[in-house]
């Protein structure tokens, strides 16, 4: 429940910054292929649209993934998949802007899962992290560490992979709406 917990106090600082400072629900970019129920209201004259994020109801049974990885996944990252529905977690941690993996409906979890096993075993890498965002200004890959649910970056260039934070329910809790 940490990871929920994380993403529940995230999401009421949102609410209320958006609340307080537009007077409105947070605004993101409509996608016709986004469930209608996603969205609150219709688009603006900019294409944008209101949105809420949702408690899911429905859970993804890690089950058959990590039979189909062939390995266990570390428990927060079933737990942010199966907490919100959510079209938008981004925030700042310290000076960096960090953007998480949204949770939509009908996002095939799986095939997200297997499209990043698939590029490590291409790059003879073992599948132990799994990219969940990134991190800014340097457009780094923010990685959850499946053996011990750290979060690292990854910078491209050198493969070096930096402490983030020890957990991603810290690292979402420590999450700042604005600079």
């Amino acid at each position: 429940m940490e990871v929920t917990q994380a993403m529940e106090n995230y999401f009421d600082k949102l609410l209320s910054f958006w609340e307080d400072q537009f007077s409105s629900l947070p605004k993101i970019s409509f996608e016709e292929d986004i469930e209608s129920w996603m969205y609150v209201g219709v688009p603006d004259e900019e294409e944008s649209v209101q949105w809420r994020p949702r408690l899911k109801t429905t859970k993804e049974d890690f089950t058959l993934i990590e039979r189909e990885l062939g390995m266990k996944l570390h428990s927060s990252i079933k737990e942010y998949f199966n907490s919100f529905w959510f079209l938008n977690l981004q925030g700042f941690y310290g000076s960096n802007r960090i953007t998480l993996e949204e949770v939509i409906p009908n996002k095939d979890i799986l095939a997200f899962f297997t499209n990043q096993m698939n590029f490590e075993v291409s790059a003879e890498r073992k599948f132990d992290y799994t990219l969940i965002g990134y991190i800014s200004p340097d457009d780094q890959g923010l990685l959850l560490d499946n053996r011990t649910g750290e979060i690292v970056r990854e910078d491209y260039e050198t493969n070096e992979l930096l402490r983030v934070a020890s957990s991603l329910s810290e690292l979402i809790d420590s999450l700042r709406i604005t600079k």
